[in-house]
């Protein structure tokens, strides 16, 4: 298993944690985001799973040291229609 985080800003929340962690069959990507109810804003840690080609393409970066490609990955693994 390998991480590699990264430092982001979350709406009013600086210094978030997002997380990747690789296993061999999966990555398990810890997202910080805003989730609304109602009217209220709360902070928000999303838990997704990537597997397939996108987990694939992810160890290849990570493989070549390329972290910031593996997190383009990662991005497009979680926002298909971008």
């Amino acid at each position: 298993m390998k991480t590699i985080t990264k430092l982001v800003t979350v709406g009013i929340w600086d210094n978030c944690t997002a997380t990747l962690r690789v296993y061999d069959d999966r990555t398990v990507a810890t997202i910080p985001e805003v989730r609304w109810v109602g009217n209220t804003g709360g902070y928000h840690e999303g838990k997704y799973r990537i597997t397939g080609d996108y987990h694939r393409e992810i160890v290849a970066c990570l493989a070549d040291g390329a972290e910031e490609s593996a997190w383009q990955a990662a991005h497009a693994a979680l926002n298909p229609w971008r």
